[in-house]
């Protein structure tokens, strides 16, 4: 009921894309601009140091080791259990659980009705968002389907709450889904087209009194973590 896209007035109904081509779009951009040597994969930030000349030296933990880079600013995108965070506030607020778990894959599958239709399914408890993120393939009519499945618990118990990107077993969770069948989707076929699906808590936590301290900043769910649902961080990043 709620308008959406053109009917929004928007030039555009919906824009989807992979989230690992939207990665390597922006990787690339950034590669060009700044050149190969200011990219370091495989290193997980795990501190800072401010010195008295108003440097910062950023703490790594390495294949090879220990190691840190030193610079004039930092910012600290490392998501909602960022190092960058805990070392700017030791006493950080805890993650909080919204009770719902979700699951997403992507599966090669048959577009839904137009082709590019966005489909929600199910209610507060238990739902299903679906929509594709490739042109269908001329000669097997299939495309990339993006879903993200969702269950609600009362008992915090009965999953990892905390846990983020937890590759996990489709046969742990499809019975939840296994009856979604209609004339124009099967939903628990689609599911299991996927070769690989990750596990996701909705958390987040309580803000924070400040996002910057000298020359080390906060950016994204590391300053101000919100439900990983309806493409939040990413839309709201972009625009």
């Amino acid at each position: 009921s709620e308008p959406r896209g053109i009917l929004a007035g928007y030039s555009w109904p919906q824009y989807a894309v992979h989230r690992g081509e939207l990665h390597m779009a922006l990787y690339r951009r950034f590669r060009d601009l700044a050149g190969d040597d200011a990219i370091r994969l495989g290193c997980r930030a795990t501190g800072y140091e401010i010195h008295k000349n108003g440097t910062v030296s950023l703490q790594l933990d390495t294949p090879d080791g220990p190691d840190y880079e030193n610079g004039t600013l930092l910012v600290g995108a490392d998501g909602i259990h960022s190092a960058i965070r805990a070392a700017m506030f030791p006493r950080q607020p805890p993650i909080h659980w919204g009770g719902a778990i979700m699951w997403r894959g992507t599966s090669m599958a048959r577009p839904i009705r137009t082709k590019s239709s966005f489909v929600g399914l199910g209610n507060h408890r238990q739902r299903m968002v679906i929509y594709p993120i490739s042109e269908a393939d001329p000669n097997t009519g299939l495309a990339l389907i993006n879903w993200i499945a969702e269950v609600t618990y009362d008992d915090p118990s009965t999953h990892d709450n905390v846990g983020w990107f937890r590759r996990v077993e489709i046969e742990n969770f499809i019975h939840h889904f296994e009856d979604w069948t209609y004339d124009w989707l099967d939903v628990p076929a689609l599911i299991r087209e996927a070769e690989e699906v990750f596990e996701n808590p909705m958390i987040d936590r309580d803000p924070i009194s400040h996002w910057a301290e000298g020359p080390v900043a906060l950016l994204g769910d590391a300053a101000h973590p919100m439900y990983p649902t309806g493409s939040n961080g990413a839309s709201q990043a972009i625009v």
